[in-house]
C-alpha cells in the first residue's frame, strides 16, 4: 500500500514539473516576441528621429519589419527549449 501511494506521489510531481516546464517555455516564447516587438520600436524610432515616414524611409521601414517578421516566426517555431538559443544567436 505504501508503494503505491509513493508512486502515485512520485507521478503527480512529475505531471507537476512538466506542468510548470511546459508553462516556464511557452512564457519564454512570449518573452521573445515582445522583446522582438520592443526591437522593432527601438529600430523603427531610430531610423525615423522624430520624422513621420516618407518615401526616403520605405526601403529601411520594410527592412525593419521583415526583420520583425523573421525574429516573431522563429520565436514561433521553436518546439522544444534546445531551439530556444537559435532566436537569441540570429535575432
Amino acid at each position: 500500500m505504501q508503494i503505491t501511494s509513493r508512486y502515485r506521489t512520485i507521478a503527480e510531481q512529475n505531471r507537476i514539473i512538466l506542468d510548470a516546464s511546459t508553462r516556464r517555455f511557452q512564457a519564454h516564447k512570449i518573452y521573445l516576441r515582445a522583446s522582438a516587438a520592443m526591437r522593432w520600436v527601438h529600430m523603427r524610432s531610430q531610423l525615423l528621429r522624430g520624422e513621420k515616414p516618407n518615401a526616403r524611409h520605405v526601403q529601411d521601414l520594410r527592412r525593419i519589419d521583415q526583420h520583425l517578421r523573421e525574429v516573431r516566426n522563429q520565436a514561433s517555431e521553436i518546439r522544444s527549449p534546445s531551439q530556444l538559443h537559435v532566436v537569441y544567436y540570429t535575432g
